[in-house]
């Protein structure tokens, strides 16, 4: 299926927009956090024919450590709660963007308090923190390996009873090569797109396995080129996907 940032933008604009631009960032994440050797275990969630899907995790390993979405939550947070001292510094100098790196995270007070969103009481919160901490996870993890953020201030709106989405304008790897969602709009769509089509078997954990032997994302890619593991309660097996 073809997705056109244009049509999506016609049924609700604000709704679908924000939606997208969500899309984007967390495809953005997740491509990097692959191309350093991670590997994601994708939720799998009903796909909406105008808005993109916003890539989530259940568990995520790198470096052999592996996370859980409880793991992933609590360094969300603490991520979180830096990301709001830096933005309130920001806002009172008049900037409407940061740059966000190690080194500025690190200068943030350790001792910050880890303000963990209270169980959420419908569906839709619940989702929309699972979609936070996951992103805000990844970026996390990114910045520890010398990755650098882009963000526009002008548009956070910090809640308190759900974790923010930081939606990044741009990222930058410790080779100085550049993604934004703005100039590889088309690239992030198609990565979307080859994620989601994976996530096809509705009671398997798929995780997508040594992206480094798959095509760029930003360069058409065969899709049968990805590895997916199936697990089920009996066994786990190894399967290519079209072969």
């Amino acid at each position: 299926m073809a997705y056109s940032i244009s049509k999506m933008e016609e049924k609700e604009p604000h709704m679908f927009q924000s939606r997208c631009k969500k899309a984007l960032s967390a495809a953005m994440l997740v491509h990097c956090f692959m191309n350093i050797g991670g590997r994601v275990t994708f939720s799998r969630a009903k796909q909406s024919n105008y808005a993109l899907k916003v890539l989530i995790g259940k568990q995520v390993v790198i470096n052999d450590v592996t996370y859980t979405q409880e793991d992933m939550c609590a360094a969300a947070c603490t991520f979180a709660n830096k990301m709001k001292a830096l933005i309130r510094e920001a806002r009172s100098n008049k900037r409407k963007e940061i740059r966000v790196d190690k080194q500025c995270l690190k200068a943030i007070n350790t001792e910050l308090p880890n303000e963990i969103p209270k169980t959420p009481k419908s569906t839709i919160t619940l989702c929309r923190n699972r979609e936070a901490a996951f992103s805000n996870f990844i970026a996390y993890i990114l910045v520890q390996h010398g990755f650098a953020f882009n963000i526009t201030l002008t548009t956070i709106k910090e809640s308190t009873s759900v974790m923010h989405f930081y939606v990044w304008d741009a990222i930058t790897d410790n080779n100085g090569i550049t993604l934004s969602t703005l100039d590889n709009t088309e690239p992030l769509i198609n990565f979307i797109r080859n994620v989601t089509s994976l996530i096809s078997h509705k009671k398997s954990i798929l995780s997508i396995n040594d992206i480094s032997k798959t095509p760029s994302a930003f360069s058409p890619a065969d899709i049968s080129l990805y590895q997916v593991l199936f697990r089920d309660e009996k066994s786990v097996s190894k399967k290519t996907n079209g072969k």
